[in-house]
């Protein structure tokens, strides 16, 4: 099963449009290019450290944040 699979099935997001997102999207666009041999690590449920103490969230955590926002279609969420 696929990661985002995966991350799914343990978040059970409620709101499919939430699921359908994080299928369109992969993580690993969000890992900047001189940091690519980290992009496997895009693939794991954990927090992404980048440089100068910037961080990439955990895609659970967002998964619940997002589900507790009520976000809707069109919205966008930064």
């Amino acid at each position: 099963m696929a990661f985002t699979e995966r991350l799914i099935t343990a978040c059970v997001p409620t709101n499919p449009l939430i699921a359908k997102a994080f299928r369109a999207v992969d993580r690993a666009q969000f890992i900047p290019a001189y940091l690519k041999h980290m992009r496997p690590l895009a693939y794991r449920d954990e927090v992404i450290q980048l440089q100068d103490g910037a961080s990439i969230s955990q895609p659970s955590l967002v998964a619940k944040m997002l589900q507790n926002l009520h976000v809707e279609e069109g919205q966008r969420v930064l």
